[in-house]
């Protein structure tokens, strides 16, 4: 009997020992598949851009990927051509990161989502000055909304109203035109509520399709939509591009900070910002090779009743809860230290 339990005690103790081994292997597997050598966290971004893997902004991640190794990640990157997808994989779990434009990326930080408030930043310069502020440590707590994180941002381009009829330069002329909204935005339905305009609802899809075949009268997108989207072909004949810029447009980078090392974001961010004047550059020369025929100059009164319009809206959607006030208080005193002269400058309706 004493035998007959050594026996069982010893099986016992070889099954335990081959039970811990295997555990071990197992464990060592799946850490394998998220770490790589010396301690490099694996992680995947995916990266909306219209023109897909071929596109300026999957192309800057590209570049994005070898800086991330001294981080201490290496990226994989998956293009995608529509944004929601994007998302929604992203929301999943199936991504690390996402980058998309700051109008959906909103839904994961009103701070920086809010920097592509209708008529907040007028210029490039405007832009700058925020970008900068983004990068800036001091923001950083602002940055973060629970596990999401907006770890760069980088610009898209000011977006341009195209109208099918160059006489649709006026805001009293979008009364009962047919424009243009994403169905996911609430800041573009409320705009067009405004204006007395007729919102048809599209998507990143398909927007400048119906744009190009009549379908809509109006529509927005960045100068680099121009040839993407062969938008060239909804202006012909009579045609236009408001010259004004309605907002500026950014790309940002949103992660679930627990899957990337300590600091990682931070890095990031100061790294995004170092690409603004190249970035600059290459939208400049895509605007500039537009035909010149298209753009529409818009005069000074009128570019001040644009001003009081979007203003108006942007105080609503902030009430609303759409808007950050933080982020339009700081952008207004960009605005005023960019022309203190304004009117804004002296009152205290964005802060």
């Amino acid at each position: 009997m004493v035998k007959e339990n050594r026996k069982f005690s010893s099986w016992l103790t070889c099954a335990m020992t081959l039970l811990v081994f295997v555990t071990s292997l197992t464990n060592s597997s799946w850490v394998s598949a998220k770490t790589g050598a010396g301690g490099v966290k694996k992680a995947k971004i995916c990266v909306y851009d219209l023109a897909g893997s071929h596109g300026p902004v999957f192309n800057y991640m590209k570049a994005y990927q070898i800086e991330a190794l001294a981080w201490g990640s290496e990226i994989e990157l998956k293009a995608y051509t529509e944004e929601k997808i994007a998302a929604e994989d992203f929301k999943a779990g199936q991504c690390d990161g996402v980058v998309l434009t700051g109008l959906r990326s909103r839904a994961f930080n009103k701070f920086t989502g809010t920097v592509n408030a209708f008529g907040a930043l007028p210029t490039v310069e405007h832009l700058r000055y925020i970008m900068k502020a983004v990068s800036n440590p001091k923001l950083a707590k602002r940055l973060k909304n629970g596990d999401f994180e907006i770890a760069g941002m980088l610009p898209v381009g000011g977006v341009y109203l195209f109208v099918n009829d160059r006489k649709i330069n006026t805001p009293a002329e979008f009364a009962g035109k047919k424009i243009a909204t994403m169905d996911y935005d609430e800041a573009q339905m409320a705009l067009a509520s405004q204006i007395g305009a007729s919102p048809i609802s599209v998507d990143i899809t398909n927007f400048a399709g119906k744009f190009n075949n009549g379908s809509v009268d109006i529509c927005g997108a960045p100068a680099e939509g121009y040839n993407l989207l062969e938008l060239y072909k909804g202006l012909t004949p009579n045609g236009g591009i408001l010259r004004v810029p309605v907002l500026q447009l950014s790309a940002q980078l949103v992660l679930h900070s627990e899957r990337f090392p300590e600091g990682y974001g931070q890095k990031s961010r100061e790294y995004f910002y170092s690409l603004f004047d190249q970035r600059i550059e290459q939208i400049a020369k895509v605007k500039n090779d537009i035909d010149k025929k298209w753009w529409v100059d818009i005069a000074p009164e009128t570019v001040q009743e644009y001003n009081e319009m979007t203003r108006r809206s942007r105080v609503e959607l902030m009430k609303a809860g759409v808007y950050d006030a933080n982020m339009l208080k700081l952008m207004k005193r960009v605005r005023c230290r960019i022309e203190p002269t304004l009117s804004e400058c002296s009152d205290r309706i964005e802060g």
